[in-house]
């Protein structure tokens, strides 16, 4: 039964998600892809933390020249700075405050806590029980972490500056204070911290580190200054190196220093005799080498761990200090333009990183199963049954069969030299592409050999575009809507427009479209008469909205904030009745069932509960999340009892995957559909050894992992008459 709600009785009723900044009526239930520029990383081990924009990425660097992503986490903001002591990575998330995460299980990271101060976090450093965070404009704040849960704030100094970072040795806290140098404050009273001493740096002082007594400090556009802080009251400056980047970050070890210098890539110093530092060698990672944009490093052993602000994670083997060579690299990039959801799976335009394929059988629990790569942007996704049509900017109209999502197949492509295509819509046989320069009708009646059968011009870019009831609608982005009778796809004409600058999406139900408008409009147009297109309705924001979809009374707003949701019962006067906060722009939005799918630019792809607006009742029978799958015990180190119920539904098979998606190992399959299920005997043993007992639907298996296969997070996917659902599995060896 659909719910009646008016403004005056709304009612928040799902706590705001921990990654949330705020939400009504609107939850977060999964996550999945995302990263972004990469600002900071740290090491410890045979583990490398770095970001990605908000994402925190957990390497496994055993083997240097193959890091490999062994867990996540998503932060409530851009990560700033890592610090790492013990089983514990400490966040500074610019305006997203303090937060500490358990990390025991690289696999399984947890939020333990957080502290929100009122300004941002950029650094952070932590002794004994003692957090340090370098807050702005508020200087120095000391955070008491004895109790891990509940960080409490104990100390406070205000700087003259911006504090970025700050380094602690013995009883004293060096603060990195931007334009006004280094601050030296006596911390031996962590609630009375008194400043002691400070050096005027000259430039931006943007890190510190302590070596003997001399403080090494990253001074941005005149490189690296050495101050001899034996007498904390009275530092003086005993040497310099002027670098032909900016730097910005600093990592000591032994006698040599490391030097983020941003578009100069990583500086290798010799700083045995500190007065007189010297380059012994460097390492670019852009082409050409002013493209560099190294932001930060960390060195473990053999091996310095490079951020690099666009391009992510590169390892670089210092074994020879004059020759830097890299060995390693891990992309954190990325870019969700738009999502389209079939079946099981959602498929996401993922921008510069082409497309990738999630199944979200359940959604709490999104795993990538596919992902084809292209040389230019992917910008929108449509499915039709088994295959999926790829908007793919200069590179045209890519069409490819995902019949089997964990390998992808291209069957045809179709160009269109000069123009970019945007987007793309499938009715019938035909596909309806929307570039920037209008639109193209394309016979896709054998996939294999798609063929243009006609186009018809804009005066700017066709940014979206739906077809129904032999008519497409174009968002024009300085035109607006454009609806043109496609009733003979040979001949398309224009029958009707009307006029919206800045129009961007489009969405048509009955006898109306609605159009969203990047300069922060929302309209309902009645389409009625074609000819003549009327505005009855509209909602006005701050917000720059991208995208459009309606179902129900609902209409649902990709934009700046994330995601809007307006009561369009009425369409003379359209309500916003609910709303959440993503980590950054939102570009695409899908809805199926009780879930909004969006696609967040660098935030990746969040699923979101929308039930309180949809009011459907789930259906038992026809959801696979209703197959009852466990998994004892739970976590594990040697062996784990899978148990499959699945009703009337026949197994098919039963798989493990990582957490990346990677199938690691096969349980069970069937054969055929008359044969029955058999496990796969390297792996897993049915309870019941008669091969009748593993025939029926309600199966058992105990899963021994491989020897080979390491402590972690895993997912086991039980396929019942072509639907999944998933468990998730810790291992522990």
């Amino acid at each position: 039964m659909k719910r009646i709600i008016t403004v005056t009785a709304l009612l928040i009723l799902f706590a705001t998600a921990s990654l949330a900044v705020d939400s009504l009526n609107v939850r977060c239930v999964g996550r999945a892809l995302g990263g972004g520029w990469c600002r900071t990383i740290e090491t410890s081990g045979e583990y490398c933390l770095v970001n990605g924009g908000k994402k925190l990425f957990i390497m496994d660097v055993s083997i240097p020249s193959d890091p490999r992503q062994v867990g996540c986490f998503y932060a409530p903001s851009i990560i700033w700075d890592i610090f790492i002591d013990g089983e514990c990575a400490y966040l500074a998330c610019v305006n997203g405050g303090f937060v500490v995460v358990d990390i025991s299980i690289p696999s399984l990271p947890v939020e333990i806590s957080r502290f929100h101060p009122e300004e941002p976090v950029y650094g952070v450093f932590v002794s004994d029980s003692l957090a340090f965070l370098a807050n702005d404009s508020y200087g120095l704040r000391i955070l008491d972490i004895s109790s891990l849960s509940s960080p409490v704030e104990i100390g406070r100094f205000e700087t003259e500056d911006d504090a970025v970072q700050v380094y602690v040795s013995g009883s004293y806290a060096y603060v990195a204070d931007e334009t006004e140098g280094i601050r030296i404050v006596d911390i031996s009273i962590p609630s009375s911290p008194v400043e002691v001493g400070f050096y005027y740096t000259g430039w931006y002082a943007t890190d510190v580190e302590l070596k003997g007594g001399y403080a090494f400090v990253a001074c941005w556009g005149s490189g690296l200054k050495v101050i001899d802080v034996s007498s904390p009251s009275s530092p003086i400056e005993i040497g310099s190196l002027d670098t032909d980047g900016l730097a910005r970050r600093i990592d000591i070890v032994s006698n040599t220093a490391y030097i983020a210098d941003y578009f100069d890539g990583l500086l290798v110093l010799d700083i045995a005799i500190p007065s007189s530092p010297a380059i012994l060698g460097s390492f670019y990672t852009g082409i050409p080498v002013m493209l560099d944009d190294v932001y930060d490093v960390s060195v473990s052993g053999d091996y310095a761990y490079v951020a690099d602000y666009v391009e992510g994670l590169y390892v670089a083997d210092i074994s020879d200090p004059t020759s830097p060579t890299e060995v390693g690299y891990f992309d954190t990039y990325s870019q969700s333009e738009n999502v389209y959801v079939s079946g099981n799976h959602a498929y996401v335009a993922d921008g510069e990183k082409g497309l990738k394929v999630l199944d979200i059988s359940e959604p709490t629990t999104a795993i990538l199963v596919g992902a084809y790569n292209y040389p230019d942007c992917v910008y929108g996704v449509f499915a039709d049954d088994s295959i999926l049509y790829v908007a793919n900017g200069e590179g045209g109209l890519k069409i490819l069969d995902i019949s089997t999502p964990l390998s992808l197949t291209e069957i045809s492509s179709l160009t269109a030299p000069g123009y970019m295509t945007l987007d793309v819509y499938v009715l019938d046989e035909y596909a309806y592409a929307a570039n920037n320069g209008g639109l193209r009708i394309i016979d896709v009646t054998t996939p294999s050999s798609p063929v243009e059968v006609c186009s018809l011009d804009t005066e700017s870019s066709a940014k979206d575009v739906f077809v129904i009831d032999d008519k497409a609608y174009l968002a024009v982005y300085s035109e607006g809507l454009i609806i043109i009778d496609v009733s003979s796809p040979t001949m398309p004409t224009e029958i009707g427009c009307y006029y919206c600058d800045n129009c961007i999406g489009v969405y048509v139900i009955g006898d109306y479209a609605y159009i969203v408008a990047s300069n922060h409009g929302f309209k309902i147009i009645d389409i009625s008469e074609p000819s003549l297109p009327v505005e009855i309705g509209s909602f006005e924001s701050d917000e720059s909205f991208k995208d459009v979809f309606v179902s129900g009374d609902y209409a649902y707003l990709a934009c700046d904030l994330g995601l809007i949701v307006l009561d369009i019962s009425t369409p003379s006067s359209p309500v916003q009745v609910g709303f959440y906060t993503t980590g950054h722009i939102s570009e695409g939005i899908f809805i199926k069932e009780n879930y909004a799918f969006i696609a967040d630019s660098y935030d990746g792809l969040y699923i979101l509960d929308v039930s309180y607006f949809t009011g459907i009742e789930e259906d038992d029978a026809a959801r696979p999340g209703n197959i009852a799958l466990s998994a004892y015990p739970n976590p594990f180190n040697s062996t784990c009892r899978i148990g499959i119920e699945s009703g009337e539904g026949r197994v098919e098979s039963v798989e493990v995957f990582d957490i990346n998606g990677r199938r690691i190992d096969v349980i069970a399959r069937r054969a055929s559909p008359d044969e029955a299920i058999s496990p796969n005997n390297r792996s897993s043993v049915p309870l019941d050894t008669r091969r009748d007992a593993v025939s029926i639907n309600n199966c058992e298996f105990i899963w021994q992992p491989s020897p080979a296969l390491g402590s972690g997070v895993y997912l086991i996917r039980a396929t019942v008459c072509e639907q999944s659902t998933l468990k998730r599995i810790v291992y522990l060896k």
